[in-house]
């Protein structure tokens, strides 16, 4: 059994050692990568997009049915984003969409902060079986991601 001395101890030099590391981190500049997660989000500027998805549809505010694959009598297929930004920041975003390696169409949505939910959707058919993408671009052209899905019959 360890006395109040032994653990008093104990926390004294763990504080130390973590006094050690931090002037060390301090006085070197040295940094962690830290790992990207789901909700790390890619940044342009002052914007981060935290969240993104291909879904078949949006239902309270949230994508529904997402997918990278999807028949072509779905109807339409949502691109949902979501971005965090400085309190008073205001931009606009583009959802560009591709259809088998062509642009056919682009989509200007603003976005407020500091926290904003924004979707497009694009109207399918059998005419639009193929490879698809759509890239989410910054006001200043910087691209946050592409997304991909497939439309089969």
């Amino acid at each position: 059994m360890k006395t109040q001395n032994q653990k008093t101890m104990k926390n004294q030099i763990g504080i130390f050692a973590t006094s050690l590391f931090i002037l060390f981190i301090t006085a070197t500049g040295f940094s962690f990568p830290l790992p990207e997660g789901p909700e790390s989000g890619k940044t342009q500027g002052k914007i981060t997009l935290s969240e993104s998805g291909i879904c078949s549809g949006i239902a309270g505010h949230r994508p529904v049915g997402e997918a990278t694959q999807f028949r072509s009598d779905a109807g339409k297929i949502w691109v949902y984003t979501r971005f965090i930004m400085e309190k008073e920041e205001a931009s606009k975003i583009k959802h560009v969409y591709y259809f088998d390696g062509k642009k056919v169409s682009e989509v200007i949505l603003d976005v407020h902060g500091p926290s904003f939910r924004t979707n497009s959707y694009k109207t399918i058919n059998d005419k639009f079986v193929g490879d698809w993408k759509v890239e989410v671009v910054a006001e200043d052209g910087g691209v946050f991601e592409t997304l991909e899905f497939t439309v089969a019959k």
